[in-house]
């Protein structure tokens, strides 16, 4: 137990459960620290959490900081999404992910942004699983989220407490397709990033600055990501000295891109998709087939995918589908409405004969064939 943690048991202080906020809008813990709009004081937090509020300290001074951390609008958005993350719980939002994903020479990207709430060096987890039960509206900064078990992803994003936040910054050209997640692609050239020497000072203020406000005004579960995302902004503008609503909605407008009807219905299918390889390309990908009902079969070999389309109507409910779907009619990425087994084998019994919807992948705009492997769980051999 350090000193400060026995100092504010000695006035009495009730021991924090979790990094976040307490009372609603009242009161921030961060490490040891209780931040409320008056003042900052110590409190007591249990074992568990000690761990991680060792990185959750403080030197220097806000000014020194901003004077420290690279002039680079993409570092600037790492740190307005990660402190404005921390407001979500104030308007009623859910779980969601923020990747960063690029080459190497970005991997320092997170300790920078991270120092705006602590130590650059020990913000970041280690563990996942071990952390997110510590972190209520807070965000944990995780390194390399593409390597995580997609369907730990799905369960933390729809199964766990709704008020997860992740970022995360991932060294490899790949997006994590998912409703509730943004994926920011980062440039060629990364500036020179190094570690800050103050730290820490900035989410003070910012949380000072947001519990001074009046009014939160909620937001549907059921609205945008976009909205979730850009509301916090909009609340705390002026707080911030820079502008980093472009990137932003480029990121916004990519991820746009690649959701709709048909997309949302694969992304949302992952497990229960069937990928066939002929013998030129399976020794390069680990196949492998779904537990459960095949909802979506893709051939590597003719780039066709197959929806279950019995799945689909129900998927969408009461949706005006023929009219939905024009849109790929037009463009080409709807071949046929046809007959078509989703199963492997070459022998085949007429009752597993469905009807599907026939997709050409190749004219399907905002398809990305290694972004949809690694959802399935695939992993090519370049990869490893």
């Amino acid at each position: 137990m350090s000193e400060l943690t026995k100092l504010a048991e000695d006035y009495n202080l009730k021991t924090a459960k979790a990094f976040g906020w307490k009372n609603v809008a009242k009161k921030f813990v961060i490490g040891e620290r209780e931040i409320t709009i008056a003042e900052t004081r110590y409190v007591p937090i249990n074992s568990e959490m000690m761990l991680y509020a060792s990185g959750m300290t403080w030197a220097g001074s806000t000014d020194a900081w901003l004077q420290e951390i690279p002039n680079d609008p993409y570092v600037h958005t790492g740190i307005t999404l990660a402190l404005t993350s921390t407001l979500m719980r104030l308007i009623e939002d859910r779980s969601y992910i923020i990747n960063f994903y690029g080459y190497p020479g970005w991997s320092s990207l997170l300790n920078v942004i991270a120092s705006a709430f602590g130590h650059p060096d020990h913000m970041v987890v280690k563990s996942l699983d071990d952390a997110l039960p510590l972190f209520d509206n807070f965000p944990i900064f995780v390194e390399e989220i593409a390597c995580e078990d997609p369907k730990k992803i799905k369960r933390i994003l729809f199964t766990e407490n709704n008020n997860k936040r992740i970022i995360s910054v991932s060294a490899m050209p790949v997006a994590i397709v998912h409703k509730r997640i943004l994926n920011i692609p980062l440039p060629d050239h990364p500036p020179v990033l190094i570690a800050p020497k103050n730290y820490g000072t900035f989410v003070e203020e910012f949380l000072k600055a947001a519990m001074a406000k009046t009014k939160f005004k909620p937001i549907p579960s059921g609205d945008s990501l976009a909205t979730h995302l850009l509301d916090p902004i909009q609340l705390m503008k002026g707080f911030f000295p820079w502008d980093c609503n472009a990137i932003i909605c480029d990121a916004l407008k990519l991820k746009a891109s690649k959701e709709g009807l048909i997309f949302d219905y694969i992304n949302d299918n992952l497990e229960n998709t069937y990928v066939v390889a002929g013998s030129r390309v399976t020794k390069a990908l680990r196949l492998k087939a779904p537990n459960g009902p095949i909802n979506v079969r893709y051939e590597v070999d003719t780039k066709r995918m197959f929806l279950n389309l019995a799945a689909f109507r129900k998927y969408h409910g009461n949706e005006d589908l023929e009219e939905a779907l024009k849109v790929y009619w037009e463009m080409g990425a709807i071949v046929a409405m046809r007959k078509k087994s989703l199963y492997g084998g070459k022998v085949v019994s007429a009752r597993q004969y469905i009807a599907t919807i026939e997709i050409d992948t190749t004219k399907l705009v905002g398809f990305d064939l290694t972004e949809f492997l690694y959802g399935v769980g695939i992993w090519t051999q370049s990869r490893d």
